[in-house]
């Protein structure tokens, strides 16, 4: 599964390396915040979704948020603004595993 985050440079920064830095750190917290935001919606067997679950169950905020922990950056872009698009690459087979829902 591939899910892709934007992240905007800081216009302070004067050093290109730093800009380039913030705006992928922050292209990454984006694209992390989407895959949980489509992880909560995904329905469980009991009629309930993943997202209520969390809210209501500590077990499963952690289970949720050990979900993410195996993403890798597949893929950065920056454009001439120093802006970044960060692609991540997440194995569905893990985010079952760490939810417990079976493939």
């Amino acid at each position: 599964m591939l899910v892709s985050g934007v992240g905007k440079a800081d216009p302070a920064l004067t050093n290109k390396t730093q800009r380039r830095s913030t705006s992928r750190d922050a292209a990454i917290l984006d694209a992390r915040a989407r895959l949980l935001d489509y992880l909560k919606r995904i329905m469980l067997p009991s009629g309930a979704s993943i997202g209520e679950r969390a809210t209501e169950d500590e077990d499963w905020r952690k289970k949720l948020e050990a979900s993410a922990a195996g993403i890798e950056v597949a893929e950065t872009r920056w454009d001439d603004g120093d802006a970044a698009v960060v692609t991540l690459r997440v194995e569905r087979s893990a985010i079952s595993r760490a939810l417990e829902l079976g493939e």
